[in-house]
């Protein structure tokens, strides 16, 4: 009778260590519900990929020491670049009706919007971002950020409207998105093309910017991409006061 009893608890330990086996190796195969990456950790995932080149005192509006002839001799002479932008931001009085707003606005292009999307998660809300067609002809156009939209026409619909910015009568095309919490230093309240900041929109000259943002195809080419821009660029400004930063390890 005492054999059988021990018998059947042998029988029920190695069951249980049996089940605590077979849990342990499912814990470690499955493992535990990751917690959710902070902001910090969700910024520097979107943006690890991005180069930037800016005038070293990128805050002074009158700062302007690169231009498009810059971002297409880095495109062209580095093979590991896939998306290259231009910026040029302007601090300027828009104006609708009895409503004037100071607002930070991006002189920019089309391919901008990817930027937008990968590093601030921005999304087109209404209408339409830059286009081509907005470039080479006199086409006054812009895009409002949905924040400013609401403060400017609140549940009325702004595409299709017009706006004041600086003297410059504007066709609103489209509105985006505010973007994620982390994003306010890369997003802006309203976007242009690039030329319009000088009174024109022709892509026959070079428009000055301040800021160039190149996005690298492979994560492990990021520093080496870095260097070969930074050589072209000493080359290309010598003595200029330049910054090179990837978003993974500089960005602000």
């Amino acid at each position: 009778m005492n054999r059988s009893r021990h018998r059947t608890c042998n029988r029920t330990a190695i069951s249980m260590v049996r089940l605590l086996t077979v849990g342990w190796v499912l814990l470690l195969c499955c493992g535990c519900p990751p917690a959710p990456p902070s902001q910090e950790e969700q910024r520097r995932a979107v943006t690890s990929r991005w180069i930037t080149v800016e005038c070293g005192n990128p805050e002074r509006e009158a700062a302007s020491c690169l231009d498009e002839d810059d971002l297409d001799a880095i495109s062209q002479q580095v093979p590991t670049i896939s998306t290259a932008l231009a910026e040029r931001v302007r601090t300027e009085m828009l104006s609708r009706e009895n409503t004037d707003v100071k607002i930070m606005v991006s002189g920019t292009g089309p391919d901008y919007l990817r930027f937008l999307k990968e590093a601030a998660r921005v999304e087109v809300q209404l209408g339409r971002f830059l286009e081509s067609a907005d470039f080479g002809r006199d086409e006054r156009v812009i895009v409002l950020s949905d924040r400013l939209a609401d403060k400017l026409f609140s549940d009325a619909d702004p595409v299709g409207q017009t706006v004041d910015l600086d003297g410059q009568m504007l066709t609103i095309v489209g509105v985006v998105t505010d973007g994620a919490p982390w994003s306010k230093a890369l997003t802006r309240d309203a976007y242009v093309p690039l030329g319009l900041f000088d009174g024109r929109n022709d892509s026959s000259t070079p428009s000055p910017c301040d800021r160039l943002r190149f996005r690298v195809e492979r994560l492990d080419q990021v520093q080496n991409t870095r260097e070969i821009i930074q050589q072209i660029m000493d080359q290309r400004h010598p003595g200029q006061s330049l910054r090179i930063r990837s978003f993974l390890s500089e960005d602000r």
